[in-house]
Parts: C-alpha cells; sequence; structure tokens
C-alpha cells in the first residue's frame, strides 16, 4: 500500500512538471510570436524604394540650379529643405527650395544612369 502511495505521488509530481514545462514553453513561443509581429510592424512601416531623407548635398545644390535655370528663375535661391531620394533606374532627388525673394518651389528631378536630368515636378508652394 505504501509502494503504491509513493508511486501515486511521484506521478503526480511528474504530470505537475511537466505541465509547468509547457506552460514555460507557451510563454516564451507567445513572446517570440509578440516580437516576430513587432518586427512585421517595423518593416511595414519602411517602404521599399521609397523616398529616403538626405542631406543637402553638392548634386542636389547643382540639381536646384539646373531646375531654377529651366524654368527661368532669377531670383537667388536662399535655402534647400526637406530633400530626400529615391533609388530608381537612376535616382529621383525630391527637395524644397526657398529664394530671396520669398517664393518657395517644390521639385522633383530624375537623374538617370548616364547622368541626364529630368524635371518632373516643379511647383509653387505657400
Amino acid at each position: 500500500m505504501k509502494s503504491n502511495l509513493v508511486i501515486l505521488i511521484l506521478c503526480l509530481l511528474f504530470i505537475q512538471c511537466k505541465d509547468t514545462d509547457q506552460a514555460s514553453s507557451s510563454k516564451i513561443e507567445n513572446n517570440n510570436t509578440a516580437t516576430e509581429k513587432e518586427n512585421v510592424t517595423n518593416k511595414a512601416n519602411q517602404v521599399v524604394g521609397g523616398f529616403s531623407a538626405t542631406e543637402v548635398t553638392p548634386l542636389i545644390k547643382e540639381l536646384a540650379s539646373y531646375v531654377l535655370n529651366e524654368n527661368n528663375i532669377t531670383s537667388p535661391l536662399k535655402e534647400i529643405t526637406n530633400a530626400s531620394s529615391q533609388i530608381v533606374s537612376g535616382k529621383n532627388y525630391k527637395f524644397d527650395m526657398v529664394l530671396e525673394d520669398g517664393k518657395k518651389y517644390r521639385t522633383k528631378v530624375y537623374v538617370n544612369l548616364q547622368n541626364e536630368k529630368e524635371i518632373l515636378d516643379f511647383e509653387l508652394i505657400p
């Protein structure tokens, strides 16, 4: 009788330990799933192939001069803001220009692999 009782207690302890292990692995699995969901959400917020902010480089200053010349604008360039670029078959550049006369323009310029420029968008902004 005593041996049956000892075996029963050992079996109950074994079952209890097994349940605890499964609960722990479930928690780990849930944590991993939550982390995976966060990673997917973060990746979804990043636009593959989209525009990325960039510094105002000498090339962007050159493109601003090109845009102003092509549109016969004589007021000197005061500042370039909101510069961004996008890699395509070549590169798109998007930026805002503030001129000395107070006017502001937003433009997008495409530069192909042969370094040829094309103005894709040019607008006066308030």
